[in-house]
């Protein structure tokens, strides 16, 4: 048995969408980058122990191209977050970035989407 089907396409409106999907998957991910950390950064601040503020006040984000540096700047954080031999670790920054896990999931899966969305318009 065999099922044959047609489609009808414009191929040159197809090669332009799909030479555009680099540049169009390449903005979306940079927005599933930047969200990502922003999530990070935020759940992280929400269990940071807290004695003055420092601590917590002192993290924050920089975003680069795909990449995204999420950190606390004060001297004493490396400590705290993997404690020491006088006191356990607060692991703050790992606790923040696993409790984002499925929201950071869906910020790719929806940029991912958004791409093949945006080709299948430009396509049709």
């Amino acid at each position: 048995m065999s099922i044959q089907v047609e489609i009808k396409v414009d191929a040159e409106k197809a090669r332009k969408a799909f030479a555009a999907a680099p540049q169009e998957l390449g903005k979306n991910l940079s927005i599933a980058v930047m969200k990502s950390a922003f999530t990070v950064e935020r759940e992280s601040k929400l269990i940071t122990p807290v004695d003055t503020g420092r601590l917590r006040a002192s993290i924050d984000t920089m975003i680069k191209p795909l990449m995204a540096i999420i950190a606390p700047h004060t001297n004493y954080a490396i400590f705290v977050h993997e404690g020491t031999r006088f006191m356990q670790g607060r692991p703050f920054m790992e606790t923040g970035s696993r409790t984002s896990e499925g929201r950071i999931q869906g910020f790719f899966e929806k940029a991912v989407d958004d791409t093949l969305d945006s080709i299948e318009r430009k396509a049709s």
